[in-house]
């Protein structure tokens, strides 16, 4: 299963407050504006003076959203290209490939007919060859000890007509016979030979049946206009169900390693950002220094920023709306 890509915990400065990450968002359709905790102070009090409520959101939460709302939109595009893809008409299409491979088969299932036939064939030859051969026992045998006899005289002869030393072999042949029964040998080889070739058998090949089979070929195979509407219906379906069922996985498996990430990350997480950011008091002027918020008590800046870290779960969750509210009547409370 393809896990979705996730987001590295990462922070952007406020070129307000450079010493400041940026943390958080306002969601209200006339701001839409990331904000540092000092910017959000002075944002809140901006919209409590105009009477406008301030949708307050941590800015983890809001590129999570973001996020998955662009990558659930990339997702359903490369349906759209999927389908398209099966159903094009070039060479890689999946449609064209259907096709390609139904040819491959038909080559398959007659490559296969073609050797199963010619096996047996060949099964049929050697069976034939060895029922002829022990109808005829030994009768060539003898024929061919007869002429391996002469023909090795006759080769020792032409050998020593072609040595240095031919006096001898030129003697022997004037006084010796030469024809060695040649006639009466061919003879008996005529007689063996009828004999052994009346019940002998061959292979005919009928050109003409190759014709009806090449017919039949024809119809095994054919091509035709085809409506594939009712197809692409129920190919197009086939694709969302399992993108759904994939996206659905994705969804469990992202939230299982997003809650244990938060485990981990989150108490670090508020640790740093005490260290990094001063607190409240520390960025109000001089004439100010008496007022003190009780944002600036370490142990609140951890429950609040505990609670907006929650609301990183992302907008499909159930309560997200109800966080996102107590969120922001927090913030009111304590920066108002």
């Amino acid at each position: 299963m393809q896990q979705q890509p996730q987001l590295a915990p990462t922070y952007e400065k406020c070129p307000t407050h450079p010493i400041n990450d940026i943390v958080l968002f306002c969601l209200n359709d006339e701001c839409k504006e990331p904000l540092c905790k000092e910017c959000c102070k002075l944002h809140i009090q901006q919209h409590n003076q105009q009477g406008t409520p301030a949708i307050i959101d941590t800015v983890d939460s809001v590129r999570e959203m973001l996020f998955n709302d662009v990558h659930n939109l990339k997702i359903k595009f490369e349906e759209e290209r999927e389908i398209l893809h099966h159903f094009s008409d070039g060479e890689h299409s999946q449609l064209i490939k259907s096709i390609h491979g139904k040819i491959e088969q038909v080559k398959k299932n007659l490559h296969q007919l073609i050797n199963d036939y010619c096996d047996q064939l060949e099964k049929e030859v050697q069976k034939r060859i060895h029922q002829h051969k022990a109808a005829h026992p030994g009768e060539k045998k003898e024929l061919h000890h007869k002429l391996n006899t002469v023909i090795n005289s006759l080769d020792q002869q032409e050998k020593g007509l072609q040595s240095q030393k031919y006096i001898k072999s030129c003697l022997i042949l004037l006084f010796e016979k030469k024809d060695h029964d040649l006639e009466g040998l061919s003879l008996d080889i005529d007689n063996a030979l009828k004999h052994y070739l009346q019940n002998m058998f061959d292979i005919c090949i009928h050109n003409d049946k190759f014709d009806k089979i090449n017919d039949v070929l024809r119809e095994y195979v054919e091509i035709h206009q085809v409506n594939l509407g009712e197809e692409l219906e129920n190919y197009t379906q086939q694709i969302r169900e399992n993108k759904k069922i994939q996206g659905i996985q994705q969804q469990q498996y992202q939230n299982k390693q997003q809650q244990q990430y938060q485990n981990q990350q989150q108490f670090q997480q508020s640790i740093k950002k005490q260290e990094l950011n001063p607190i409240i008091s520390q960025t109000i002027p001089q004439t100010k220094q008496n007022y003190q918020s009780i944002y600036d008590i370490p142990h609140n800046q951890l429950n609040i920023h505990s609670s907006l870290q929650q609301s990183r779960l992302g907008s499909n969750s159930k309560n997200y709306e109800n966080r996102l509210q107590q969120n922001n009547e927090k913030l009111k409370q304590y920066y108002g």
